[in-house]
């Protein structure tokens, strides 16, 4: 067979702002001096008589990946590096989650000038990463360099990618990405005519022209949401004249290096059979904390979901291990639409998104289409995390109504444990007196029974409204007479048997207690789910505080909305009882429908958006 030779990952230079603070998830070590030459290039500059290490979230290859779902066959290192100097090349694994380093050969250049030099990594050994590190024997000037592979050029795979976008006045991101697509992926000599761009703007105030260019396009979209946005990109990619292998849904407000696209395009290109219905989904670093590992798959759990794996600091060579070591194929599976790559013939098989608005498109569709996930270190980007984006409308009436409608459609069984799950939320938000997000909870449960007929109506904008004046109204906590000690606030306080019994048995005061009896100094508790019951227990007062915006609401007990709500809860828990059945068949016989070309073709009136 004849081989081909392929450069599947790049070595990265922190030379962009603001990534380059980040020196850490480049090499390991103090920060560098990273110097942008003449001609745009980037070098890292090098003292004598050191050693720098590039196993680091962005430089090491994920050798035991690339083998398990790849073709890939011999593995090289080359690097484009002045003077005089020494590569070592190193395979790191676990061993009881403690880090294991093996170095495997060493080599020594002399190079006057900036040159390639090249090294083989060995295959046959079972470490999880690979990376080299560079020992200096003069000043030297480091330009990055590549990993290559060889592969058999039968096995690989014609692909095209298409990647689908939605925004809502989100311009200043959209923009970069766009250029970064058309400057790094599409303009790439090898792939570039693989690549494709569709920007849907629910917004509609981008400008086409601005947009648009070679394998780029711009679709005015109604104000749907994600799902909607999501929707019509899906339809525009099967519909655009070149046809292609996958569709990569990609989030507006994320900061990305291409680098993450050209790896997702090299798995792909050289995958093997087993794996090609397989999702690859790319992970969620934090913005605000951008060292920081959020999520890069999640799964559904005891009635609510879960992410597969936990957060950690990718600065460090075991987390980064520990990371790749974790099982992302689950039952229940699903990838974040922040960034999902997904087989066309998925879409074309199994549907478009349910028109749930936003909150939950992602998971339904990848349980319906029994997902199966490839993550990988370094398929990422960035966005900011969710920490002040709490509120009524998404976390209590959309995470609530969405998971129960993708239950039914889906018939996964899962009714009771999202139910269970969401009244612990209501009794827990009625103790802290949260009745805006109770009676959220209870919309939601009430909307789902109202079956898909009230979904099948376009009414995003109307209930977008109506809901969000359920959220939180946060003031400055200067506002507030009390001190606030915004350390303490996610600090969990010792309980006490006796008042955590007269607690429950009360609710909090709003039943069998007197006001008199209650503490009126404003107890200061989280305006999020954490749940710190003891600091709370008769204090008839609380300031919901938000410690990143420094912000805060004051909640008050008001036993007439108890008793109302509560009254609400027990009358729509008897008519679910009574109706679930009917209303899970509903769902299950509406659903190829709601997610075919005929009615999203409707929905969105795109003609209208041409």
């Amino acid at each position: 067979m004849a081989e081909k030779r392929l450069s599947i990952q790049k070595i990265l230079l922190p030379d962009k702002e603001p990534q380059a603070s980040q020196w850490n998830l480049y090499y390991q070590g103090a920060e560098l001096v990273c110097d942008i030459c003449e001609d745009g290039t980037s070098r890292l500059l090098m003292g004598s008589f050191k050693e720098y290490n590039f196993c680091s979230y962005f430089n090491a290859i994920s050798l035991e990946k690339w083998k398990k779902y790849t073709n890939v066959k011999k593995v090289y290192l080359k690097l484009e590096i002045k003077g005089d100097f020494e590569v070592a090349v190193e395979g790191y694994h676990l061993t009881a989650e403690a880090e294991q380093r093996k170095t495997y050969s060493r080599k020594r250049f002399k190079n006057a000038e900036k040159k390639y030099v090249e090294v083989e990594i060995p295959t046959d050994n079972k470490e999880m990463l690979f990376a080299f590190s560079i020992k200096t024997y003069s000043d030297c000037a480091f330009y990055g360099g590549t990993y290559d592979v060889t592969v058999d050029e039968e096995l690989l795979h014609e692909v095209s990618i298409a990647i689908s976008t939605t925004t809502f006045k989100k311009e200043d991101y959209i923009k970069k990405n766009v250029e970064m697509v058309r400057k790094e992926l599409i303009a790439d000599s090898y792939m570039g005519q693989h690549w494709y761009m569709h920007v849907v703007d629910n917004g509609r105030t981008l400008d086409k022209d601005e947009i648009e260019s070679d394998h780029i396009y711009y679709h005015p979209n109604k104000n749907v949401g994600g799902a909607g946005g999501f929707a019509r990109g899906m339809i525009e990619v099967l519909d655009q004249k070149e046809p292609v292998t996958h569709v990569l849904l990609m989030d507006d407000d994320v900061l990305i290096y291409a680098e993450a696209l050209r790896r997702t395009y090299y798995l792909l290109h050289m995958i093997k059979d087993e794996y090609k219905e397989h999702f690859i989904s790319g992970a969620m670093m934090k913005l605000e904390e951008m060292n920081v590992f959020w999520e890069d798959s999640a799964y559904i759990s005891g009635g609510i979901n879960r992410a597969a794996k936990i957060p950690r600091d990718m600065r460090f060579i075991r987390e980064l291990l520990l990371n790749e070591n974790i099982n992302a194929d689950l039952n229940n599976a699903y990838a974040a639409w922040w960034y999902c790559c997904i087989p066309i013939d998925k879409v074309k098989e199994n549907g478009l998104p349910l028109p749930v608005f936003i909150r939950g498109d992602d998971i339904e569709f990848g349980i319906r289409n029994n997902a199966k996930m490839i993550t990988m270190n370094g398929i990422s980007l960035w966005h900011m995390g969710f920490a002040t984006k709490y509120s009524a409308f998404m976390n209590g009436y959309q995470a609530f109504r969405n998971l129960l409608i993708m239950n039914a459609c889906n018939n996964k069984g899962l009714a009771d444990e999202i139910i269970a799950h969401f009244e612990d939320r209501i009794v827990v938000e009625l103790h802290r007196f949260n009745y805006n997000v109770v009676k959220a909870l209870l919309d939601a449960w009430n909307d789902y029974m109202k079956g898909p007929k009230f979904i099948e109506i376009e009414q995003c904008e109307k209930m977008l409204k109506e809901k969000s004046a359920l959220n939180a109204k946060m003031k400055d906590l200067s506002e507030f007479d009390v001190n606030v000690n915004l350390a303490d606030v996610y600090r969990p306080d010792p309980t006490n048997y006796i008042q955590r019994a007269l607690y429950r048995l009360t609710q909090n005061g709003q039943r069998f207690w007197k006001t008199k009896w209650m503490d009126d100094s404003p107890a200061v508790i989280s305006f999020d789910e954490f749940y710190n019951p003891q600091r709370e227990t008769f204090h008839s007062n609380l300031l919901a505080v938000d410690v990143f915006a420094k912000k805060a609401e004051l909640r008050s007990i008001d036993k007439k909305k108890y008793k109302l709500l509560k009254k609400r809860y027990k009358y729509i828990k008897n008519k679910y009882e009574k109706n679930k059945e009917k209303i899970e068949r509903e769902y299950r016989e509406e659903q190829p429908y709601l997610v075919s070309r005929e009615f999203w073709n409707k929905y969105l009136e795109i003609e209208k958006y041409q």
